[in-house]
């Protein structure tokens, strides 16, 4: 419990700014103890920093940030208090926040929105807001404070009849939560299981519930209620009443109902009337009676609308059932007339339907007909054509009844007229349905747009070697990855030079799917000696071999779950490809020195930036195995080839580099872009930003842009190359197509501009020491 004494007293001794700022950090504890008191305290802090800036017309940051917290605070009383929310006053919180709040602050404010709105039925601006926390919070985990954001997006969502994205925010959060919070896994699959539901997809949202059930933690007896009721009404829709009568038993049995929150309390009410109607059916008085007696109960206690109205509907029908038919009556007419006070209008028409019927059985005519003509003008707007249509059936049986002809002539052609109706508005709304799908798919467009710059935009927040680009080419590899990363069990092989970001590539895919609670296992095949392939991959028990000593997982278990990524696939050796193959056939693997087979599940993503195709037909690489992980093919250009990231990266790595570096950024001149365009960059941006941090290097010492950039070695490079030059240097002259020449020639222009050194001339070509030395022995250059 807060200590609001203590928490007086230490405001008592505080400045008026310092006091603002005790009151944003404690508004969250002091909400869960009294929400009147905590009120008073954020009027305070208002009131306060109104003060304050009377006299600072220039509060900095951290004080603004205070004040945003407080507003969060405000909107946080909405929540407890919906029926006073002004949406105004919102925005204007909303905009406050955005313009004076840190980026944590400002997401804590859309998650209280998401909340807001989904309580007072603003479901798209509930989903809007859940979408921005989402955005506002990049790859970060989701504080404890915003656990439920899933499962509140999801609801909003479903409520927005956007179905698909619903399932997909609900799956998200499962994967996110891994079963760490299991009020939340709980609460995800709840959601999940009345999505599919309302989808009628029956098994799908059983399985759902019963792992919501699962995880449902001991004293949450609201969502066990809930749960339990939804179960029950799958059955009574499919008319297993046994199955149902078990589910709704399970509430009705409870000894903890009147710790019940409001959803608990209306699945617990309505798990009694089902209870009832079942027994209803079966003509059991005693059932009946019994389950009567304990809703009864349960509404003296509470005094809830909907469960009274039920109470004394299905108190009629017992009536009914004992041939008590003027205590029926009576009881119809009390829910009846309480149900019109309190109740819509579908559930108003059901319960006077019911009872003009019942007085037709009885044959109070007038009663009847007084209710059924009632029914008629609550629908005389020609909308829920269903509910008409059954009012207008029932009357015209009472008119033929009545030998009343005539009018009921009149009533049978406005049936026609309304079948009609009810036949154009589901041709209307088929076409209606029809424009909503292309209309849907143009919102997808967008939102996949928004979801690629969004990547794009959290590229050099969370990554160390940026891929970042404006260019066509690099907009077309951000959506190959976004739909690779939508579909998180196709196998992905990414092409591309040395230098690229194949790595990148491979890791943002990862992340955006929802494998990104599972490992990322990277693994080199290239630096893999064929001795130690298997235990490598497959792992080891004790003992399996002089040395094992302990047990070792292997890069196939350490992917379970996630995404095993396969850089430079090409270099692996061809007798290993085979054993590699089986496994992806299987997914099944045995540990050395282990008889017992162990399942494995991970998405494959392999990288190279040799030709496979040309590999396969030179029998060093297995033509099954190729066809086995280029499903899904994403190519990522080179830098010669798109001209216009290079300003883009050469900008991005000169600020990075400068910061680090402790020194003022120079701009990037004419001269200067012109030098950096001219080059061809064998070496890709892995290599323009090797240049950039050593001219920032030579920047240091005092020298201009220009000069440091040609002081890095950009000037070698530079400088155009003449045709009498051209003998061996075939790399900057092209004047051969022979790949082995080309090859010959790059790797020795590296060791020139390295000075001989081997790690540096690897780093230039854009490819692994061991790849280096490999060249090295076949050109004899060692």
């Amino acid at each position: 419990m807060f200590d609001y004494k203590k928490f007086d007293e230490n405001l008592k001794a505080l400045s008026k700014l310092d006091r603002i700022k005790l009151i944003a950090e404690n508004y969250q504890e002091m909400g869960r103890s009294g929400i009147e008191k905590v009120g008073d305290y954020l009027n305070l802090a208002k009131e306060y920093y109104s003060d304050y800036l009377n006299y600072n017309s220039s509060p900095g940051k951290e004080d603004k940030n205070a004040i945003s917290l407080c507003y969060c605070g405000f909107i946080q009383l909405m929540i407890y208090t919906p029926g006073k929310v002004d949406i105004k006053n919102v925005e204007e919180i909303r905009k406050f926040v955005y313009l004076n709040g840190e980026k944590q602050c400002q997401a804590e404010m859309e998650y209280l929105l998401c909340v807001l709105y989904l309580t007072i039925g603003e479901n798209s601006k509930s989903a809007e807001s859940g979408l921005k926390v989402l955005e506002l919070l990049g790859d970060t985990t989701l504080p404890p404070r915003m656990k439920f954001l899933y499962s509140n997006l999801g609801l909003s969502l479903e409520r927005c009849n956007k179905l698909e994205e619903a399932e997909q925010i609900l799956l998200m959060g499962i994967s996110a939560n891994n079963k760490i919070d299991l009020a939340v896994e709980s609460k995800l699959y709840l959601h999940l299981g009345n999505l599919y539901n309302k989808q009628k997809r029956v098994d799908k949202a059983l399985d759902a519930y019963r792992k919501s059930e699962k995880y449902t933690v001991e004293k949450d007896y609201s969502g066990k209620v809930v749960i339990n009721a939804n179960i029950g009404m799958i059955y009574y829709n499919m008319k297993d009443y046994k199955k149902a009568s078990r589910q709704f038993e399970l509430n009705a049995n409870m000894g903890k109902w009147k710790l019940l929150d409001k959803f608990g309390q209306v699945s617990w009410a309505n798990s009694l009337s089902y209870l009832i109607l079942i027994n209803l059916y079966e003509s059991n008085i005693e059932g009946m009676d019994k389950y009567l007696k304990i809703l009864k109960k349960f509404n003296s206690h509470y005094k809830d609308a909907q469960s009274t109205m039920v109470y004394y509907q299905r108190f009629a029908n017992f009536s009914q059932l004992k041939g008590d038919h003027e205590e029926a009556v009576k009881s119809y007419f009390k829910a009846l007339n309480f149900i019109k006070g309190n109740g819509s209008r579908d559930q108003i028409y059901y319960v006077t339907n019911e009872v003009a019927e019942f007085l037709l059985t009885l044959g109070r005519n007038e009663e009847a007909e007084k209710l059924l003509l009632e029914n008629i003008e609550r629908f005389k707007d020609g909308v829920m054509y269903v509910l008409m249509l059954n009012t207008y059936k029932t009357y015209l049986g009472f008119l033929k009844s009545s030998e009343r002809y005539k009018e009921a002539l009149e009533i049978a052609e406005q049936i026609k007229a309304i079948e009609k109706k009810m036949h154009n508005s589901q041709l209307e709304e088929k076409v209606n349905s029809l424009e909503r799908e292309i209309a849907n798919e143009k919102q997808k467009i967008q939102e996949r747009d928004r979801r690629i710059n969004l990547i794009n935009r959290r590229l050099h927040e969370s990554i160390e070697d940026e891929f970042i680009g404006v260019s066509q080419k690099i907009k077309d590899v951000l959506q190959k990855v976004q739909l690779a990363a939508e579909h998180p069990d196709i196998n992905v092989l990414i092409l591309g030079e040395s230098g690229t970001g194949k790595q990148i590539i491979a890791d943002l895919i990862h992340r955006n799917s929802n494998r990104k609670a599972g490992s990322f296992c990277e693994v080199n095949c290239s630096a893999i000696p064929e001795t130690m392939f298997e235990s490598e991959f497959f792992g080891y028990k004790k003992g399996a071999f002089t040395g094992a000593q302990r047990d070792n997982s292997g890069f196939l278990a350490e992917a379970n779950n996630g995404t095993l990524f396969l850089d430079e696939i090409g270099d692996m050796p061809y007798a290993l490809q085979s054993k590699l193959l089986k496994v992806l056939e299987s997914k099944n693997f045995t540990p050395l020195g282990s008889n017992k087979p162990e399942k494995t599940d991970f998405r494959l993503i392999c990288a190279t930036h040799q030709n496979l195709e040309e590999l396969v037909k030179s029998r060093l690489f297995r033509l099954d195995l190729h066809n086995r992980i280029n499903t899904f093919i994403i190519t990522i250009p080179p830098l010669r080839e798109r001209q216009a990231d290079i300003p883009v990266l050469a900008d991005y790595y000169l600020r990075k580099y400068c910061e680090k570096m402790a020194i003022i950024k120079p701009d990037l001149d004419e001269k200067a872009m012109e030098m950096l365009k001219t080059y061809s960059y064998p070496g890709n941006v892995r290599e323009l930003r090797n240049i950039i941090e050593r001219t920032v290097l030579f920047l240091r010492t005092g020298m201009n842009l220009t000069s440091a950039l040609k002081s890095s070695g950009l000037s070698i490079v530079y400088e155009p190359v003449s045709n009498e030059k051209a003998g061996e240097d075939y790399l900057l002259t092209f004047t051969t197509l022979n790949l082995e020449k080309i090859e010959f020639a790059a790797v020795k222009k590296a060791l020139e501009l390295s000075g001989n050194r081997k790690s540096k001339a690897a780093d230039l070509l854009g490819i692994t020491p061991s790849a280096m030395t490999r060249r090295l022995q076949k050109f004899k250059l060692d």
